[in-house]
């Protein structure tokens, strides 16, 4: 005798809450996972913003630099308080913000420097308007100074035109890519095998 009280879920019921738990969390999934088209999209987008970087070096008159971190990509411009003050400051407009790679890994490679050194450009170099890169005191150790904590550029993009040669390399777990800048600005972007 069946109770009339009684009550449960049909075996129907419980069949498709049980799918649309599952299409939820697959599109959950497809969404958080960045894809590898995502991660070249990002760098094309860098590419673009480096292009930016370069007109607005050259309209402003302003040297503006650009520093790699792991992960990120931040653009600083030269902020002249005097004639004896000189500070980098992180751009805070669009479309010069730092740039956060989630699922890739940047390395910064500068034409003529082993991969392991740190360097960054000093505000003395600046000042005296030397920017070639034959000079002996345009980079100095560590990118973070000691008693501002402020972020100084690894490549300089000058008013004139003139980028500090490099190489960004940006790996995720399938894909590895080159982004190759020369030191006229002209820049590639190309998978590597």
């Amino acid at each position: 005798m069946i109770n009339a009280t009684a009550r449960g879920f049909t075996l129907m019921e419980v069949m498709l809450v049980a799918l649309i738990m599952g299409l939820l969390a697959t599109a959950v999934a497809v969404r958080i996972v960045p894809t590898q088209q995502d991660s070249e999209r990002q760098l094309q987008q860098f590419s673009t913003v480096l292009t930016y970087a370069q007109e607005q070096a050259l309209i402003s008159g302003r040297p503006i630099g650009m520093h790699v971190n792991a992960q990120q990509i931040h653009w600083l411009v030269l902020n002249i308080e005097d004639k004896i003050t000189w500070r980098w400051s992180i751009v805070d407009q669009k479309p010069l913000l730092p740039q956060t790679f989630e699922a890739l890994e940047l390395e910064l490679q500068l034409d003529g420097f082993d991969q392991g050194e740190d360097l960054r450009l000093s505000s003395d170099t600046l000042a005296s308007g030397d920017f070639g890169v034959a000079s002996q005191r345009i980079f100095e150790r560590d990118f973070v100074t000691e008693q501002t904590q402020e972020l100084s550029p690894q490549v300089l993009i000058s008013p004139g035109g003139e980028v500090t040669p490099f190489v960004l390399h940006a790996r995720d777990e399938q894909q590895h890519w080159r982004i190759s800048v020369d030191d006229l600005g002209q820049h590639q972007l190309e998978p590597i095998k």
